[in-house]
């Protein structure tokens, strides 16, 4: 978790905004961890932690694309499914406002999660031109 921040240059964890659901069908919660820019970029990155032997292990580590910055990384966890939403900027969007979302949805693997499929969304929230 040290290494992830200073690689990122900053950022901050938030207890109160971790995640627990079982990810790898074992009935044992993981934790997916955000780490908040603290400021209006939101989660800068995430890392999912499973237990192996006592100790808490990563299982997927995710940073905020250059090309994805408004809003940051939103996670969610449906029906055992990690769900990660992102806005994607078209050529001529503003920086506060991404013309799409990209969603990706993450799978186990038995030994990691991995990218099951993405879908690309037209964002509902549009700023007026």
């Amino acid at each position: 978790m040290v290494s992830t921040l200073g690689q990122l240059g900053g950022g901050a964890l938030v207890p109160a905004d971790i995640l627990y659901a079982d990810l790898t069908g074992d009935r044992r919660e993981e934790a997916v961890v955000p780490i908040s820019s603290q400021g209006t970029l939101g989660n800068i990155a995430y890392l999912v932690f499973t237990m192996v032997d006592g100790e808490p292990t990563p299982v997927l580590r995710r940073t905020l694309d250059r090309g994805s910055a408004a809003g940051g990384l939103v996670m969610a966890v449906a029906d055992g499914t990690l769900i990660e939403t992102a806005g994607e900027f078209g050529p001529e969007d503003p920086f506060c406002c991404p013309s799409f979302l990209r969603r990706t949805y993450f799978r186990w693997d038995g030994t990691a999660l991995q990218v099951e499929r993405e879908e690309r969304l037209a964002n509902p929230i549009q700023p007026k031109r």
